[in-house]
C-alpha cells in the first residue's frame, strides 16, 4: 500500500550534478505529504554515507557492520585484526594480499 502512495520525480539539477565528474553527487530529497495535505520539511542529502566525500564519516559505520557480520567466522579479537589489515590495504595491493588476510592460518 505504501508503494502505491509514493511519487518519484527527477530533479534535473541532481542529474546534472551526478554526471559532472568533479561532483559525482548522488543527491536525493524526500518530502512527506500527509493525508490532510500538510507536508514535512523537505530534506536533501547531496551525498549518501557511501560517497567518497564522506569516507571518514563512513569508516566507523563500516567497521561496526563488518564486525557484526564476521562473527560467524572470526572471534572479536581476530575480526579486529582482519579489519585493521583490510582497512590499511593500498589501491595497488595485489588481490592475493586481500585473500591472504581472510585466510585464518595466515
Amino acid at each position: 500500500n505504501l508503494r502505491k502512495k509514493i511519487f518519484v520525480s527527477e530533479e534535473p539539477q541532481f542529474t546534472k550534478d551526478y554526471y559532472e565528474f568533479s561532483k559525482r553527487h548522488i543527491s536525493n530529497s524526500i518530502e512527506i505529504v500527509y493525508n490532510d495535505n500538510s507536508t514535512s520539511e523537505k530534506i536533501t542529502i547531496e551525498n549518501p554515507i557511501g560517497h567518497p566525500s564522506r569516507r571518514e564519516e563512513a569508516i566507523p559505520l563500516l567497521k561496526d557492520k563488518f564486525l557484526r557480520n564476521v562473527t560467524s567466522v572470526f572471534d572479536t579479537e581476530n575480526a579486529l585484526v582482519v579489519w585493521d589489515k583490510i582497512i590499511n590495504l593500498k589501491k595497488d595491493d595485489d588481490l592475493n594480499t586481500f585473500f591472504n588476510i581472510l585466510n585464518k592460518d595466515e
